[in-house]
């Protein structure tokens, strides 16, 4: 395989749609990219990433901070196995299960493409490096949109406004309570409550950004029971209450 780019991007909160004739995998260092690829909806997140083959429309957009690691590469003739995996990934499901063990490896990309201290000759290297150990994950873990856990993700991103139980949850996932916390620890490193309070905090968070609406109405879209419960949740969890960060947000736009 040839990389052909290894490089920081942000995007902005209108889609725009394209395709080219690279392969390339999107892997979210903060916020969340919603895509579309060859019309199947996903998004590169802290717990997926996004591979496309060439050739396949795709539309993009991101709202919020955001940066992402992308990386375009180029097919070659005798590729190694994990290349062989992740080219066959790209061709049947573009969004994949990010190992997390990987985290580390794509925290050391960021900052030294933030600093510098990787040389444009050393981005060829290291791209292969990476597109190495996520092809070689591929045969540890089943697509996404195959696996109990993201049936589970699905079902509370699309329940974030209500109280939902673990049984509830486990239930959508065909698998049971105890099954499920251990599918969460191992693949996220935390339970599926923890995991469902930041998919709250994260859409609260969207909402006063984004909107006008009380903040007593967010914390009822957010599957909070009042506004005094969203505060606390914020605050513990983000460090910030519900109207400074409110505050904060229309400073941005206006500047």
């Amino acid at each position: 395989m040839r990389v052909t780019d290894l490089s920081l991007r942000s995007y902005r909160d209108t889609a725009l749609t394209h395709s080219h004739d690279h392969h390339q995998i999107v892997l979210a260092l903060a916020g969340a990219l919603e895509m579309e690829v060859s019309g199947r909806p996903g998004r590169a997140e802290a717990t997926s990433m996004v591979a496309v083959a060439p050739g396949r429309p795709h539309s993009f957009r991101a709202s919020g901070t955001n940066r992402f690691l992308v990386i375009d590469w180029q097919a070659g003739p005798n590729e190694s196995d994990a290349a062989q995996r992740l080219m066959s990934a790209c061709d049947r499901e573009p969004f994949l299960r990010l190992d997390q063990r990987l985290l580390p490896l794509l925290r050391f990309l960021e900052d030294a493409c933030t600093d510098g201290s990787i040389e444009d000759a050393e981005r060829e290297e290291w791209g292969r490096l990476l597109l190495g150990r996520l092809g070689a994950g591929l045969d540890r873990r089943s697509f996404v949109v195959a696996r109990r856990l993201d049936r589970a993700l699905a079902f509370m991103e699309a329940g974030k406004s209500r109280a939902l139980t673990m049984a509830e949850i486990a239930a959508a996932a065909h698998t049971s309570a105890g099954h499920l916390h251990a599918l969460f620890q191992r693949d996220l490193g935390r339970t599926p409550m923890q995991h469902l309070a930041e998919i709250r905090l994260d859409h609260a968070m969207k909402l006063l950004g984004d909107s006008d609406i009380s903040i007593a109405a967010v914390a009822a879209a957010s599957g909070y029971g009042d506004q005094s419960a969203l505060t606390r949740a914020l605050k513990r969890r983000r460090g910030i209450t519900p109207a400074r960060y409110r505050q904060g947000q229309r400073r941005n736009r206006r500047t």
